[in-house]
Order: structure tokens, then C-alpha cells, then sequence
């Protein structure tokens, strides 16, 4: 982690990373956002692991509801899988005045892979092409869906040890080979950039203008204007929770974010030591 955080300070950019967290004996589903200086200025985890994920992955806590933060190039959230079409995080999201949001989706096999009945809505077109636009234009936020490519190799290293070097079993895994569904749309849920092709391995950019948010918003900002707070309320509880509550604490209900709790917000070194490290 240390090592991506130095590689975001070098390149001045800001990174939303999705990866598989250990905290104590447990795995979380997390999601962090790193600025130009390589500093940690979010950190959540899926507050609900989906379907089979609930048997290897936690739940977040409270301050995984803080899903958005300010920078100096608007206001940047991101949520995790099925997370992005929930509706009560969208209406979290849009009540923080979240500009631009990225939707982290694993790898979904293609429609193609569909067996009556399985359905519909688990598959890689569905998330990138419809779960994403139309988070886009409900919220009024720029949207980018990243998404993983998958390799022969990769595949194969997915399958148990003793079936890696079976290439029927690798065969079975052939949906998955490529599969590549990045897109990127507009505040209005238009795509931003030409589907990449789906063996792609690389980064497509797209130079945005935050004023476009204001033209889908002015129409449906449901973060303001075009709702009814008087009449219909989203209650959200931001507080981290742990198992134990020190009594002797000056205040018992304040609890360390998971954020501290991990060691994420200690300091990178200065960019010189780094290198004198690398001599």
C-alpha cells in the first residue's frame, strides 16, 4: 500500500483503489482514495458483502458511509459493486454533493455466459451499461465503471491448484478471458469515450467539465432542489464501531475509524528518504 501511495505522489494524481483488506483474522471488501501528496483521504468498506461474498467478507461500519470528499478537482466518491445501484447510498452519495463517482465492478462474466433462468442482472453488460449510466444520470456525476481484463493465465490461476493445468477446466473458465467492460459516461448517463476493447490493458482519459453536472442537476438534483426532506428522509448513522468501548475514554462513544485502525493514515516518509531507500 505504501508503495502505491509513493507511486500516486510521484505521478500527481488521485487513485480510488478497490482491494480485499485484513483487519485482525477478518477480510473486508475496501475502497480507499489517495491524493497527489499520497495521502489516504477516504477509506470505506462495502457495507454488504453480496451473495456468496457474505461467506468470506465483514460488513463496514458506519464510517463507510462517508463515501465522498472534497479535492481540488470536485468533489470524488466511489462505492463498491452492487453498492452503486443501491438507492440509499446514491441519496448518501448526492446529499454529500458528489461531482464525480467511480463505480468498482469485479469481474462479471459476459451475457453470453446465460443460462435460463439465471438472471439478468449478474452479468458484466448489466453493471457497466446500465447499473453505471444510470447512476450517472440519477445522480448528476460523472461516472467511470473500471473494470478488470482477464488473461488466459489469470484465468487459470482463478481455478483451484489441482485443476490449473487441466485445459478443459481452463477451457470452463474461457467467458471470462478478456471481458473487459471499462466505460466512462457523463452527468446525463452518455457515454464520455468509445468502448475499449474488451482485451484492452491500459488507461483512456477523458477531460470533464464540472459544469455539466449543473445542467443534468438543475433538471433533478435530488441532493437539493427536487427533494422533499420535510416529507421523506434517509436516516445515516457516520459512526465507526468497534466490539469494545473503553469506559476509562475521556469520550466512551468515540471510536478510531477503521481508517486509523489499519495504520492508513500514517505519514509516507519525505520523497527524498524514499529515494536514498532505493540507493
Amino acid at each position: 500500500m505504501r508503495r502505491i501511495r509513493s507511486a500516486a505522489r510521484k505521478a500527481q494524481i488521485y487513485v480510488s483503489l478497490g482491494y480485499s483488506e485484513i483487519e485482525g483474522n477478518s477480510l473486508y471488501i475496501a475502497q480507499i482514495i489517495i491524493d497527489p501528496n499520497g495521502e489516504v483521504i477516504n477509506h470505506r468498506r462495502k457495507i454488504k458483502p453480496t451473495h456468496v461474498e457474505k461467506l468470506v467478507f465483514g460488513e463496514g461500519t458506519g464510517d463507510s458511509l462517508v463515501s465522498v470528499v472534497e479535492t481540488e478537482i470536485g468533489n470524488l466518491g466511489h462505492l463498491n459493486c452492487w453498492e452503486n445501484m443501491n438507492p440509499f447510498l446514491k441519496a448518501n452519495a448526492c446529499a454529500q454533493y458528489e461531482q464525480v463517482h467511480v463505480a468498482a465492478w469485479p469481474v462479471y462474466p459476459p451475457a453470453s455466459s446465460l443460462q435460463y433462468p439465471d438472471p439478468y442482472t449478474n452479468i458484466s453488460e448489466v453493471q457497466s451499461e446500465l447499473v453505471t449510466p444510470a447512476y450517472a444520470y440519477e445522480t448528476g456525476t460523472w461516472t467511470l465503471a473500471p473494470s478488470q481484463v482477464v488473461t488466459r493465465e489469470g484465468a487459470r490461476m482463478n481455478l483451484p491448484p489441482r485443476l490449473r493445468n487441466d485445459e478443459a477446466a481452463v477451457d470452463g473458465e474461457a467467458a471470462v478471458i478478456a471481458n473487459g467492460f471499462a466505460r466512462i459516461y457523463r452527468p446525463d448517463g452518455f457515454r464520455a469515450v468509445q468502448d475499449p476493447p474488451k482485451d484492452f490493458e491500459g488507461i483512456f482519459i477523458v477531460d470533464i467539465d464540472l459544469d455539466e453536472n449543473l445542467l443534468t442537476k438543475r433538471l433533478a438534483d435530488f441532493g437539493g432542489h427536487y427533494m422533499r426532506p420535510d416529507l421523506i428522509r434517509l436516516l445515516v448513522d457516520k459512526t465507526p464501531k468497534t466490539f469494545l468501548v473503553d469506559t476509562d475514554s475521556v469520550d466512551p462513544k468515540t471510536f478510531k475509524s477503521s481508517l486509523q485502525r489499519v495504520g492508513l493514515d500514517k505519514p509516507l516518509p519525505p520523497p527524498e528518504e524514499e529515494e536514498k531507500k532505493k540507493e
